[in-house]
């Protein structure tokens, strides 16, 4: 099948013409692509951390520049413009799978005096994007997600062209930093599918949460853009099927975790999710970093939801004021010292709910309290709201994401 792209997008001629850059000079424009951002749309901590390193190294005098859809279910900032042209997604090989992306630009003030503000590009496909979920709604996840995050992909990459101007001869970004398997895409369409320029700019694959690897059917490649010859065990094939995200680990220059002790689970069979042997053989391209805290946002001397705020000299007296606003808030007692133990997560296996489950009666029964806030596992919501029911007033439960 001839490619009709390959006039405007020249893929390389091999899968070994691709050459892991080494950087000379520091990176001045960062390119980050999320399918989540705090500020805008998330359901978890990925949101918050991309949000946070952006800012961050805006701190630092980089240029950096956001891309994430604009969901129906975004939250739309006060201030921001759309950009007068579209830009071109082309997320397949056949004419109708070249999307055309409006773009919606806004930007996080910066929370350090002096520091750059981060530009932040939404990306507009009503067929796409705009539904009442990120990946999936009350019927569960969305069937054609390879195709929507292939446009966030593609289309991020065009933003950036727009941005900085063309590849080469000093335009461009000087890094490429794609978030999980959602954004894996952009990892392989600048390394395979757009020329050497592209394919020359250091790349950074963050992988967030090891669980989800973009699983999909070797059939999906030309649907997708992606060269028959990048299915091979060393790039993207992983027991028969296409793995999105194992592609972009082998191909981007670093592969960074979200802490030290996670860079070495996700090399054990537990924790692996099946490529445990391809992440060992390529350690030393495996960076774990860990998460940071924003104190900015998470200030508890300035933050106007306590009921009261405290520093390192006050915290004692506001400890006991807040923990009363807590307990009336969720509808538990109050009990003379009765310890208090909340979690606000995902309610999953992963996180260790089903764990949790076993000891909360224990705890209720010695006289603590527990609060828990979340969505997750439906079976897992079920009994929460069961052990709930089981001890009112001791346990509570809020199903939401909140």
């Amino acid at each position: 099948m001839t490619n009709p792209l390959s006039k405007s997008e020249p893929r390389s001629a091999s899968l070994n013409a691709v050459v892991a850059p080494s950087p000379s000079k520091p990176a001045k424009r960062i390119l980050m692509i999320t399918s989540e951002l705090e500020s805008f749309a998330r359901t978890g901590g990925l949101g918050d951390a991309v949000e946070g390193l952006a800012r961050a190294l805006a701190a630092q005098g980089a240029d950096v520049v956001i891309v994430t859809p604009r969901y129906g279910v975004t939250k739309m900032p006060a201030t921001g413009a759309w950009w007068n042209d579209a830009v071109p997604a082309h997320i397949g090989w056949f004419p109708y799978d070249e999307r055309w992306l409006g773009v919606y630009e806004t930007a996080l003030t910066p929370h350090a005096p002096g520091a750059k503000s981060v530009r932040v590009c939404l990306l507009d496909d009503g067929q796409l994007f705009d539904r009442k979920g990120i990946y999936g709604d009350a019927t569960g996840e969305f069937g054609d997600n390879p195709r929507r995050f292939a446009a966030l992909s593609r289309g991020a990459l065009s933003v950036a062209d727009r941005i900085w101007g063309g590849v080469g001869a000093g335009g461009g970004p000087d890094v490429i930093h794609a978030h999980d398997w959602h954004t894996a895409l952009a990892v392989l369409y600048a390394r395979l599918t757009m020329g050497p320029k592209w394919a020359a700019i250091p790349t950074v694959f963050t992988i967030h949460n090891l669980a989800f690897q973009g699983v999909l059917s070797p059939f999906e490649l030309p649907r997708l853009a992606l060269p028959q010859d990048a299915f091979t065990g060393d790039v993207l094939e992983n027991f028969g099927s296409v793995n999105l995200l194992k592609g972009a680990v082998s191909l981007a220059d670093r592969a960074i975790t979200v802490s030290r002790s996670y860079a070495r689970e996700i090399m054990t069979a537990e924790y692996g999710y099946g490529l445990d042997g391809f992440l060992r053989e390529r350690a030393s391209k495996v960076v774990g970093i860990e998460n940071g805290i924003d104190v900015a946002s998470f200030d508890p001397s300035l933050d106007k939801a306590l009921p009261a705020s405290y520093d390192v000299a006050s915290f004692l007296a506001a400890r006991g004021v807040n923990k009363k606003a807590l307990l009336a808030e969720a509808g538990l007692t109050a009990g003379d010292d009765a310890p208090l133990f909340c979690a606000v997560t995902r309610l999953s296996e992963q996180k260790g709910i089903d764990i949790l489950l076993e000891v909360i009666p224990a705890l209720a029964d010695r006289g603590a309290r527990v609060f828990l806030v979340g969505q997750g596992d439906p079976a897992l919501e079920k009994a929460l709201v069961a052990v709930a029911q089981r001890y009112p007033g001791r346990v509570a439960v809020r199903i939401a994401f909140d």
